[in-house]
């Protein structure tokens, strides 16, 4: 038991089962897998408990245009993409090779929560030095 922090921004966990996530705006109750916002369970009520949900995915650049593929939340919004004013979480994946983590794709990607993804051709190894593309999706709160 004990307290823990649902908000990893103020040093808690994340408290992340999965998908079926909780998030308590104040702190909720660890029974050691999940935290509870239910106040019978011992959390407190969370009555600012927040909605999230992923956004769509975004792929508003190409990496043979401007030295890269840089899916960042200025370019996004700049082409007419809802991205909240601070993302969660943040999922980056190649474009073509959906579901397969960035690690095995190969290439030098910055995928970063307060960013979004850049991707530099320059920095890719081989000889062809070309970022391949990629898209972004992140989890809103409100």
């Amino acid at each position: 038991g004990g307290y823990c922090s649902c908000d990893s921004g103020w040093g808690g966990s994340g408290c992340s089962d999965g998908s079926a996530r909780e998030r308590c705006s104040n702190h909720g109750y660890w029974n050691g897998t999940t935290c509870t916002c239910d106040p019978g369970a011992g959390g407190d009520d969370c009555s600012e408990e927040l909605k999230c949900t992923w956004t769509e995915w975004f792929d508003v650049d190409s990496p043979n245009s401007g030295g890269g593929d840089f899916e960042t939340y200025e370019n996004i919004r700049a082409a007419g993409g809802a991205v909240c004013a601070q993302p969660q979480e943040i999922k980056c994946e190649a474009t073509n090779y959906p579901g397969l983590p960035l690690e095995q794709v190969g290439q030098q990607v910055h995928c970063d929560l307060s960013t979004g993804l850049i991707c530099r051709n320059e920095e890719q190894p081989g000889l062809l030095k070309m970022c391949i593309n990629y898209r972004i999706s992140v989890l809103c709160c409100e």
